[in-house]
């Protein structure tokens, strides 16, 4: 006011604005603090969301082991009715109830996705080292969804189809009970071929199933270790995670690289593999040596499937549960 009654107007301006440009830059301040308070505030709770997803996907990743081992039982059954060495004594006999419930057995297998599902609708508001995860979390949780209810359906109609010999077939009753089983029971077994028929869809249905499952196995370790580097959670990997893969010495590797073929002169097809930058490839797929010297080779979503090496022959097995599974030697170059 003494300024302006002084008609010093010019210094007037000058402070007017030099005041108001403090205000402005209080403002900007303060809300650059409340921003930042508030990024803190969402990324503790991305941290808390993706601690809540590695603690699901390694739930997911024990479950999957369960479940591989109990459907893996099925292959030597599986060879054992396609054989046809088979009698009606050996269905009758009450410690074979193995192999007269082949394609009983339903295990579903579901994902816990709890902490996805509200991460992916929060992820909007997260910072970049955050949002960058979303599209490898989604790619793993909706495309592993999409195949395993579709392979799971198919097992599930396959079972289910079972009971409909309850209304056509006296001696339904006494299948589960293993006391009382009939020659009857066992002629179907062995002779019809809705039922041959349905033990080779159910086979067919529960390798395609460990296959996806062995796939997603594999995307969840990595995810889950990749998580774990963000969230620094935990402080020491779980024994899944840490063992799920196993380094091999490099003589091991240098024995394993090359080409194998079939011993069988009407299979012209060869394997190769190669070790390249510290990666293994079967065929020009990555591959990864998984527990007792097993090795997943990983095609495109939604299948991996299983190789063994043989070091004292040199050979290679694809470890599929069909019988028709070749063994290849290696070709000396």
């Amino acid at each position: 006011r003494n300024l302006m009654e002084t008609g010093k107007t010019g210094k007037y301006l000058k402070y007017a604005i030099g005041e108001i440009i403090l205000v402005v830059i209080g403002i900007l301040i303060a809300l650059q603090v409340n921003n930042a308070n508030e990024q803190r505030t969402k990324n503790k709770e991305a941290n808390k969301l993706l601690i809540q997803m590695q603690d699901e996907l390694l739930n997911a990743i024990k479950t999957i082991d369960i479940q591989r081992v109990t459907y893996r039982s099925k292959d030597s059954i599986y060879r054992i009715i396609k054989s046809d060495t088979l009698e009606v004594a050996d269905y009758m006999d009450r410690s074979n109830y193995k192999i007269h419930r082949m394609t009983y057995d339903y295990h579903p297998i579901s994902i816990q996705n709890e902490g996805y599902k509200s991460f992916v609708n929060k992820v909007d508001g997260f910072s970049d080292i955050y949002s960058d995860l979303e599209p490898k979390i989604k790619s793993l949780y909706l495309d592993f969804d999409f195949y395993i209810d579709d392979t799971q359906k198919a097992i599930k109609a396959i079972v289910d189809s079972q009971y409909a010999f309850a209304k056509t077939q006296k001696w339904y009753s006494n299948v589960w009970s293993s006391k009382n089983l009939t020659p009857e029971f066992a002629d179907y077994l062995l002779n019809n071929y809705l039922y041959k028929n349905e033990v080779e869809a159910y086979i067919t249905s529960t390798e395609s199933l460990v296959s996806i499952c062995m796939k997603f196995q594999k995307e969840a370790v990595d995810l889950y270790n990749e998580i774990s580097s963000i969230t620094k959670y935990p402080e020491k990997l779980p024994e899944a995670i840490q063992n799920y893969y196993n380094s091999k010495p490099k003589n091991y590797v240098d024995n394993l690289v090359g080409i194998y073929k079939s011993t069988d002169s009407n299979i012209t097809d060869s394997i190769k593999v190669e070790y390249i930058d510290d990666q293994l490839y079967v065929n020009n797929n990555k591959a990864y040596f998984i527990k007792n010297d097993l090795i997943i080779e990983v095609f495109e979503f939604p299948t991996a499937s299983l190789w063994k090496y043989n070091e004292n022959t040199q050979e290679f097995i694809n470890n599929t549960l069909m019988p028709s599974s070749i063994k290849r030697k290696k070709v000396n170059d």
